[in-house]
């Protein structure tokens, strides 16, 4: 099922008619990530995690940007449409530039005070600068870091750095370092995120709360 959501995104649903999930996890992708990984996830986690991935409309088509230009802008947008989602316990998870936005995601629902992520999974991405996270201040929710080992990945301490923007819970999982994180470990990938959400304390649910951004919505 698709539904269209302000001008830069578009959210898919994909889920299980059969049995209702537990969890809903909103996937933020990396702008070039093929969205054939975030089906074959959701296939991986249903029934128990409902999956809503993001697509970009500026990544469409050919001459593609290699990185999500207005974050903010995006940041709003997504939180907007989320909102209508909150009824089961709602995780992010960002990989590369996408972890960066559900990071700012993360933030506004805890400003908007509505429901606190399930959990905030980052994955191949450094955590943000100091700089940036003394001026936007830390997370109440749990993160988990996801990170390959090669030479291509971020440093093992850049990416350990996330545990400084939450005073919650931290946990670091590393995979084998072959190129890509995602494609070359999806069903390690699944099992984690299923592993960590059943695990962990799941906040709890609060009535669905309109979000108004601070800036306009184009």
């Amino acid at each position: 099922m698709f539904s269209a959501v302000p001008d830069d995104t578009y959210l898919m649903r994909t889920y299980c008619v059969t049995e209702p999930g537990k969890y809903r996890l909103a996937c933020f992708p990396h702008i070039l990530d093929p969205p054939r990984y975030y089906l074959g996830l959701s296939g991986l986690l249903l029934p128990t995690v409902e999956v809503l991935p993001f697509q970009y409309l500026e990544s469409c088509g050919d001459g593609a940007p290699t990185r999500i230009r207005d974050v903010e802008d995006l940041a709003d947008q997504a939180l907007v449409s989320l909102m209508e989602w909150t009824d089961l316990p709602l995780a992010l998870f960002g990989h590369r530039s996408g972890a960066y936005l559900a990071y700012r995601v993360a933030q506004r629902m805890e400003r908007a005070g509505g429901p606190v992520p399930a959990t905030l999974f980052v994955a191949g991405r450094r955590a943000p600068s100091r700089e940036d996270r003394r001026e936007r201040g830390r997370l109440s929710c749990r993160i988990v870091a996801l990170a390959g080992d090669s030479t291509e990945e971020p440093a093992r301490a850049d990416v350990e750095e996330w545990s400084e923007c939450t005073s919650g819970s931290f946990d670091l999982e590393l995979f084998p370092g072959v190129h890509g994180l995602l494609e070359s470990n999806q069903r390690q990938v699944a099992n984690l995120i299923h592993d960590e959400l059943l695990s962990a304390a799941s906040p709890p649910i609060r009535d669905p709360v309109e979000y108004v951004p601070r800036g306009r919505i184009r």
